[in-house]
């Protein structure tokens, strides 16, 4: 999700996914952050591992301008979600009416902690997004990309 802070209100802006092979999946990240712009910090999770640094510095080498941060996540997907959780309910996050809108909500609605494909990386993909920005105070642009 595509997700921007102001004050103590989150919007979802936009919701891109794609399932498919690791380069294709790979281009079409790069393709929707070179879209979106180098005002867009580019925020993802580090997976654990030798190659995690590896990647970091390539996907830095392939955004020059952009901002990367990668995100070493702590605890569960469940208890990541929480935060998240807890933000909608309160009525802090405002969702763009889309042709993708319906989809997302009821993709992320499904989610219950279980490994279900498309649903566990969005619903990650969102409490990472949520995460990065409530750590901010200045008005910014995160794009997280499952």
């Amino acid at each position: 999700p595509y997700t921007t802070l102001f004050r103590s209100k989150k919007y979802i802006l936009d919701w891109k996914y794609c399932q498919k092979n690791p380069g294709a999946s790979e281009d079409f990240f790069f393709d929707v952050v070179r879209r979106d712009g180098k005002s867009t910090i580019v925020a993802f999770e580090l997976e654990g591992g030798s190659q995690a640094l590896r990647y970091v510095d390539h996907v830095k080498r392939s955004l020059p301008g952009f901002t990367v941060k990668a995100v070493k996540p702590s605890g569960n997907k469940l208890l990541r979600s929480l935060p998240v959780k807890e933000a909608a309910k309160k009525g802090e996050y405002y969702i763009l009416e889309s042709d993708w809108t319906d989809e997302f909500i009821k993709t992320i609605c499904q989610f219950d902690g279980s490994k279900i494909p498309l649903v566990t990386d969005s619903a990650d993909s969102l409490s990472g997004g949520h995460e990065t920005i409530t750590r901010k105070i200045n008005n910014l642009t995160i794009k997280a990309v499952a």
